[in-house]
Formats: C-alpha cells, sequence, structure tokens
C-alpha cells in the first residue's frame, strides 16, 4: 500500500491509522537509504518475554535491542 503524505515544518510525518494498526510496535528504526527513507519497526520487547535469558528494566532490555539491531544495520 502506498500513501502520500507531507512533512510539516518540524519534520513530522503523519502515518495514517490503517498503515499503523499492521504494526506490531511504535518504536522503530528509521534509516536513510540512498535517497528515501525506511521505517523498520521493532519488536515489541514485552512479546520476547521468557525467549532469551535477559535480566534488567525493560528499558534496558528495550536499549540493548536497538543498538543490536542498529549494528546489523
Amino acid at each position: 500500500m502506498e500513501i502520500v503524505v507531507e512533512m510539516d515544518d518540524k519534520g513530522r510525518v503523519l502515518i495514517p491509522s490503517k498503515l499503523r494498526r499492521g504494526l506490531a510496535s511504535r518504536r522503530m528504526i528509521l534509516r536513510k537509504a540512498h535517497n528515501h527513507l525506511e521505517l523498520i519497526p521493532l519488536p515489541n520487547p514485552k512479546s520476547l518475554k521468557g525467549k532469551y535469558s535477559l535480566r534488567g528494566e525493560i528499558e534496558d532490555i528495550e536499549e540493548l535491542q536497538e543498538k543490536r539491531l542498529l549494528e546489523r544495520t
């Protein structure tokens, strides 16, 4: 699905609800790829509970998740 959107004076882009509904997370990586931008949804850390043996606060786990995903991109 493709929709034309506009960026406001502060650089914000509104993602229409019909596109947001299918995403599992509100956190994303924004990556510049040549002459365009890509949004890559991050998995919800709560959905990973029990899958890995991680200790710490959810914020620490989110930060670690972001760091590891950014290393791959």
